[in-house]
């Protein structure tokens, strides 16, 4: 919001409008109750003259009226006219006036009636009515005079008041304000000033709350440069500490990257030293085969006994038979690697799945365990990196290796298939699943149901991380009545998809 500049009005001229204001008030209700007075006043006056017409005038008029003279009766009603405030008076019988005085005053009157009766030899005579009528316009006129007189001098007095007060507060506040004003402008006390204290100039020996106010700026304003200085010391120190903060940030940070990796690649090495025997195994049992196809044909050739054909034959096995050992050999060399420096890049999943199963397949196969694979789609692609991916494979085949072992039956399932724009894979098995209280803390780091040894606690963790390096994740399905982990990643179209096949180990039950 742009600043918007007020146009600024003195106190001082604040201050005389407010005494014009609130005398002016003041003076008019004031003067409004004083009226009202004399107003009663003025009337209880009238009042009081009516009411001496009964003694001073009535006999007469009843006197001259049974004397029938005209005069004297005239007279009677010249002289009620003459009390003041009573312009009219007559006498009327039976509703017809006989004689009358004065002239009859406006809307704004007052009368009174008096019953005209002679008495004589005890009997009444009654010789019509005396009415009297007063007239309030003179009263009002009075008052009306009377309230221009007091609020022009009112005014005069408040305006006379109100020029000293403006004088008398300039004197006293407002050139002080003015000169406090002057001095918070000059110093900005967003930064260190080292102007001198403000004073005013008042010749006063007592102190009243300007002093108070000049007291609290230049107590403000030697703290404010004390602050100033504070700071100024605090952010050399600052810069100095941050300095060597930063350094000690990047030692710490590469420190932890290096902690990271060397745990990362121990969970890794872990994972496959605990297939190390069944790797061992599954690469003898072919060397025997190849030692044994050796000595049969290193027999034939002495003897020159094996035709030719089985020759052949026996050739095409130990080829088959050192392929079947390279694929072993090439799947741990891939999943052994360091990937630190790799990025993500589009790769069927399909043969880093079917690596890592024949890594397990001997350990699976020694202890009964059927696996079963389902691949809905050979050319399913994703971005990843595929040691981490086989890594993450790996963990969930030897947690799943440790949950069914000790069962009747035992059996693994990893399936793999699309799924709108992701790449599932799931890895179930036999288990009935994971209890409800140890759900929350699975994929926490360190955290294992295995005895003491057996376990660091760390695969899960890991492979969550790389789940979501890979912009995936990683979940326990807690609706399937099976144990199973799922994993998501971003998929690809499977266009000039073209992987190469893995052979397939002899237990496997691929369902296409």
């Amino acid at each position: 919001m742009p600043f918007i500049r007020q146009r600024n009005i003195s106190l001082s001229y604040r201050l005389l409008a407010g005494v014009l204001l609130g005398s002016s008030v003041l003076t008019f209700f004031i003067t409004l109750f004083s009226l009202w007075l004399d107003y009663q006043q003025g009337v209880r006056r009238i009042e009081g003259k009516l009411s001496q017409i009964e003694t001073l005038y009535l006999p007469g008029i009843t006197q001259s009226l049974w004397d029938l003279n005209d005069d004297h009766v005239d007279l009677n009603l010249n002289g009620i006219i003459n009390l003041g405030d009573i312009p009219y008076a007559y006498i009327e019988t039976q509703g017809v006036i006989q004689y009358s005085s004065g002239t009859m005053p406006g809307e704004n009157q007052k009368s009174i009636r008096f019953p005209v009766i002679y008495k004589r030899d005890k009997t009444r005579y009654d010789l019509g009515t005396l009415v009297a009528v007063a007239s309030l316009d003179g009263v009002v006129d009075r008052l009306i005079n009377q309230a221009l007189f007091v609020f022009a001098s009112s005014f005069v007095k408040t305006l006379i008041l109100s020029a000293f007060m403006l004088i008398l507060f300039h004197q006293v506040v407002t050139r002080h304000l003015l000169k406090i004003s002057s001095y918070l402008k000059k110093n900005h006390f967003l930064r260190p000033s080292k102007s001198s204290r403000l004073v005013l100039d008042k010749k006063s020996a007592y102190g009243d709350e300007l002093d108070q106010v000049v007291q609290a700026i230049n107590q403000m304003h030697q703290e404010i440069n004390q602050h100033f200085s504070y700071r100024e010391k605090a952010e050399q120190e600052l810069r100095r500490l941050n300095s060597s903060l930063e350094e000690e940030v990047k030692r710490r940070i590469k420190e932890n990257e290096r902690q990271q990796i060397n745990m990362q690649n121990a969970a890794r090495l872990s994972s496959l030293g605990e297939m190390a025997g069944s790797i061992a195994h599954e690469i003898n049992n072919p060397l025997t085969i190849i030692s044994g196809y050796v000595s049969m044909l290193r027999r034939g050739l002495k003897t020159k006994s094996l035709p030719e054909p089985q020759m052949e034959y026996i050739g095409e096995r130990v080829e088959s038979t050192i392929e079947r050992i390279t694929t072993i050999i090439q799947g741990l060399l891939r999943l052994s690697r360091d990937t630190q420096k790799e990025k993500l890049k589009v790769q069927a999943v399909n043969p880093i799945v079917k690596d890592a199963l024949a890594i397990c397949r001997e350990k699976f196969s020694s202890r009964g365990i059927d696996i079963r694979m389902t691949i809905a789609d050979e050319a399913l692609l994703a971005p990843c990196k595929p040691v981490e991916i086989g890594q993450v494979v790996i963990n969930l085949l030897n947690n799943a290796y440790d949950e069914v072992i000790k069962h009747t039956s035992p059996w693994v399932e990893v399936c793999l298939k699309a799924h709108e724009d992701k790449v599932i894979l799931t890895v179930t098995d036999s288990g009935l699943g994971i209890p409800e209280h140890l759900r929350p803390k699975l994929l926490e780091p360190f955290f294992t149901t295995k005895p003491l040894g057996k376990g660091t606690g760390l695969g899960l963790s890991i492979s969550r991380a790389i789940a979501e390096d890979h912009q995936g994740r990683l979940y326990l399905d807690e609706q399937w009545p099976n144990t199973r982990f799922v994993l998501e990643l971003p998929s690809k179209e499977h266009a000039d998809a073209n992987p190469t096949p893995t052979p397939e180990p002899a237990r496997w039950h691929q369902i296409h």
